[in-house]
Parts: C-alpha cells; structure tokens; sequence
C-alpha cells in the first residue's frame, strides 16, 4: 500500500517517475541516498504551503513564520547534509542534516524541527541502512530528544503531533511492515492528533485553528512518502514561493504610539570558550536564569556549543550572563510587537480589498445543543437545528448580508434545501459543500483554513476534505438496522453496531482508509463505542477510529471514513 495522506499534498496530481512504474514496490530498507532524496521531497511540500502555514501561524506569537522558519531550518540542513555516495550511509547524511538543522534554525518551529532529526541521528548514528521498525525507534527518540530541549514543553503543538503520532502507530503497525505502510500510518495518526490540538490549547481553539507547526512537520513526511512512493511533486507555483529573504520589516507599524507586549524574539549560538571566559557552564544552571528573563525558552548543548531560543522583553541581561561562556557565532533579535502588528495589518489589509476578502459566512447543521456548540467552537457562524422546518436556511443567508456564504448542509434535508437555495441565487455567493452527516461537517471543518482571508480558500480546503471521503449513517426501524452509504443502503443488520460494521465492510478500499470519524448517537450504549474500537482496530489495523457524542442526531451512528 502506498498512499501519501488525505492532505492537501495528499490530493495534488504528481507525475510518476521510473521507479513507482515497478510493480507492488515495498521498500524494506533504507539508505542515506534515499532518505536524502524523500528529505529534499519533504522540503519541496512545505515550501508549497509556506504561505498557508505563515498565516496558520498563532502560538506562541501570531507573528506569521511557521513555514518560513521551517522551510529555511530544513534547507540549510540538506544545504549542509552530504549528497551521492558521500551520503550512503543513512548515519552520515543524518549526521550532516541535523547539524545544519541546528546551526541553521528559526524561530521555535525550526529549533524544534532541528531536534526532531537530530534525534533520528542519535538514534541511527551506526546504522548505513534502516528498516522500518528501526526507525520507529527514530521517531521515538526524535520526539524525546525535542521535548528535552524545550523548557516548559506546551501541548497541543508540533512537539504532541510528533509524539502521539509515533506512540499511536506502534500498537497498529503490523509485523514485516514496509516503509510505505510505516509512513501512511504516522501520517494518519499525525493527522487525527492534529485534528485534536484545539482541544489542548486554548490559542488554538479562539483562533478556530489546529497548530502550524503540526501541520508542517506532517507536510514533510507526505512529501517523504511521495518520494518513497516514486510520486514526483509538482513544482511549486509562484503565488506559493515566499523570496527567500524576507522582506524589510515596515517600520511604521511600530512607532511612540505603539504598546510592546509581545518582546523579541532572541536566537543565538554561542560558542563557548576556554581561555579568559567562565570553565563552571552548566545547561541546567543556564534554563534555570533564563526562565526568569523570559518564555518559550529551547536550549540545546552540542558539544562547546549552545543554541538558544527565547521570548524576553530584557535581551541585554540574557547577553550579559551567556557573554561570560563564550562569544556569539549567531544571533538574532527580532520585534515580535513589530511582526504582530504587520501581521494584524496585512490581515486587515486584505480584509479590506473585494469580495475576495470579505468574511466567509458558514452555515452548517445538528441536532441537539452539545453538536451545535463544538461546530460553533470549530469556526461555523451558524448552526441550525436539522429538525426544525424549511425555511430556516433562508433566513440564516440572509442575516448573512451580501457577502459569501458557505452551506455544510449535516443532514439530507438541508442537502436539498441548500442546493435549491444556490439554484435560485444569481449573485452566486451561495456555494454548498455536500454533507449529509454531522461527521462530514466535523471533517470539513477540521480541514478549514479559518485564518485566511480568501474565501475561495477555505472553501477549497472544505471541498478537497470530503473528496473520496466515504460518509455512512446508520438508521433504526421497524426492529431493524440499515446502513446506508452514498445515500443508497448498502448493509442492513440486526442492531445499529453491526450494521455499522456491516457499512464499513462495503466500502471497497477500507483497508486503505486512515481515519474514521463516528458521532455515537446518545441513545446507544456507551458499551457500542468500545466494541466498535475494538472491532475496527482488528479488522483495520490502519484505520485510526475516533468516537464522539452525537446527542440527539437522528441517525444512530453518522461515520466519515477518510
């Protein structure tokens, strides 16, 4: 099986190469020339949502350069990382990577991307080759090797995607799996986590966001797979290319007028030194007086050298006490109130422009009150009741005004009713995203881009969510249970659980699904959830199943299988 993801990098056309014409290929090992390759891969996909991943960007500082960060953290890794037969070794080429990675590194992202992979070297720093169950390890000791660095780890970031991710795929990944198979499966469960980091962090959650850091460390590994798959990205246009230096800072978003309560962001290496500097330097003595100057502190010791990051309002304290060890080999100190307020600015700024900056109105459905608030926390503006009488969609567009509205219609009623509502509307504002179940609205929703200004945007991103999503919704009468799939029954049972299982059965290619979303209706025993877990994780071991309350939702099980 080889399948690079159900995101956006997921779905993009690709052109093959000489090697995915193989047949059944399974990639048992792997050496440094290889892995280089699906790195430089990895690079090429987060370079295509640079843009995308800047404007996602609002923990810990909204300052809009997640993907910018990562991107230039990861180029001047591979920039530094052998290549051809220099590279063979997977230990040589990881060896060079991580240490560009860490004399390279931006921002936290970028610090944190940087000691994801040098946990990868120190976890492969004898092998030549790899297998797959080996780097598992890798992913492990990468994701402990970051939480190490960052003082006061926070969840809910790109630290917990790494971490559930790889912790969630062990128990699942069958035996003798290959490398494609290993890959899909920590994309899958990097995936559900990230669909999960706005209930860990309060940010998040405001800003109708899952966190960009996250989001970009999983565009690396698809890029990765679609190398390993033989699947050549295209290139990246040049509306997705940031310059690869950034531009001058405007000056005049920061004045005597300003408040500053963001500080700097300061980075630097320092280069400890042996004659007429302090010889006692201990790392722990250092966090430990830099957690008083300042916040979202990450320190790592490489050997006489050490790299720093943090967020202070006082730099020249923190240059005070380091200038006892030794002398900078880097540093950079940035505004952070600056690059906020450019970042507040440019948002308003587009906001401002033609309808393809006004606010996006989304309008979906549910029953019951617990539904219809978790929409309403995930971005939609309005959340109809699906029991209530025709007429309500109309009344919500309206109230709309005349900019864009989004239709998530979550039930077969609303379906219609919001197609006949597009029909009959000349402005064409009025777009419809098909859903005929509360877990499709759920799915498109997690998928949304709800920082973005560009309405066409978000809606492409709801769209692309549900393409070759399979959607079932169990229904109960006349003592029996059918299962219908497309609209069309496709199973029927003698209770709601087997029919679900019966439903799931149906669709073709459910071994090769990753994620199943199932709302549980709240008059079905909470002992179902745990027999459907349980179930689905035997009969789909790649199948990553998550159950939610459906409250009162007509339908006994609404699933979205993606």
């Amino acid at each position: 099986m080889c399948r690079a993801g159900r995101g956006s990098a997921g779905r993009r056309d690709r052109r093959k190469s000489t090697r995915s014409e193989q047949t059944d290929m399974s990639t048992k090992r792997v050496n440094g020339t290889l892995f280089a390759d699906m790195v430089a891969a990895g690079l090429k996909n987060l370079q295509a949502h640079e843009i995308e991943l800047n404007r996602q960007n609002v923990f810990p500082v909204a300052d809009g350069d997640t993907g910018t960060n990562m991107r230039i953290t990861l180029e001047k890794g591979l920039r530094a990382a052998p290549r051809g037969e220099a590279a063979e070794s997977i230990r040589d080429f990881l060896k060079g990577l991580s240490s560009g990675m860490l004399m390279g590194a931006r921002g936290n992202s970028g610090v944190i991307l940087a000691q994801l992979f040098k946990g990868y070297y120190l976890e492969l720093s004898r092998s030549d080759r790899v297998s797959p169950g080996t780097f598992v390890n890798a992913l492990t000791r990468g994701y402990m090797v970051a939480y190490e660095a960052v003082i006061n780890p926070v969840e809910g970031t790109i630290l917990t995607v790494a971490r559930l991710g790889v912790e969630r795929l062990k128990p699942l990944l069958p035996r003798n799996a290959d490398f494609e198979a290993l890959l899909t499966l920590y994309i899958a469960q990097m995936r559900q986590v990230l669909v999960e980091t706005p209930t860990m962090l309060q940010v998040l959650r405001d800003m109708h966001v899952v966190d960009s850091g996250g989001t970009g460390l999983i565009y690396i590994f698809e890029g990765m797979l679609a190398c390993l798959c033989g699947e050549m990205l295209p290139d990246v246009p040049d509306a997705a290319r940031l310059p690869a230096a950034p531009p001058a800072p405007d000056f005049s978003k920061f004045d005597e007028n300003s408040r500053f309560e963001d500080g700097y962001c300061m980075e630097f290496i320092l280069q400890r030194l042996r004659r007429d500097y302090r010889q006692d330097f201990s790392r722990d003595a250092l966090v430990a007086q830099l957690q008083t100057m300042g916040e979202s502190i990450v320190c790592v010791e490489d050997e006489t050298r050490v790299k720093v990051h943090i967020h202070t309002k006082k730099p020249a304290d923190i240059i005070n006490l380091v200038q006892q060890y030794g002398e900078f080999l880097t540093f950079k100190l940035e505004n952070m109130q600056l690059q906020h307020n450019e970042v507040i600015a440019g948002a308003a700024a587009q906001a401002g422009q033609d309808t393809s900056g006004a606010h996006l109105t989304v309008i979906a459905s549910a029953c019951g009150e617990a539904a219809a608030l978790m929409l309403r926390e995930m971005g939609c503006d309005a959340v109809l009741d699906s029991r209530s009488q025709a007429g309500q969609l109309h009344s919500a567009i309206r109230a709309a005004g005349d900019g864009p509205v989004l239709v998530l219609p979550g039930s077969p009623q609303l379906l219609t009713e919001a197609l006949q509502a597009r029909k009959s509307d000349a402005t064409g504002r009025i777009r419809v995203v098909p859903s005929a179940s509360v877990a499709e609205v759920y799915w498109a929703l997690a998928m949304d881009l709800p920082d973005s200004p560009d309405p066409e945007e978000r809606i492409t991103a709801m769209q692309e969510a549900l393409e070759g999503t399979e959607a079932l919704r169990v229904v109960t009468s006349g003592g029996s249970s059918v299962a219908f799939r497309k609209g069309t029954p496709a199973a029927e049972a003698a209770t709601p659980l087997e029919a679900v299982l019966a439903g799931l059965r149906s669709i073709p290619d459910i071994g090769d699904r990753e994620t199943c979303i199932a709302f549980r209706a709240g008059r079905i025993p909470e002992a179902d959830e745990q027999a459907l877990l349980e179930a689905v994780g035997k009969a789909w071991p790649m199948l990553e199943c998550t159950v939610m309350d459906g409250g009162d939702e007509p339908a006994d099980w609404s699933l979205a299988v993606i």
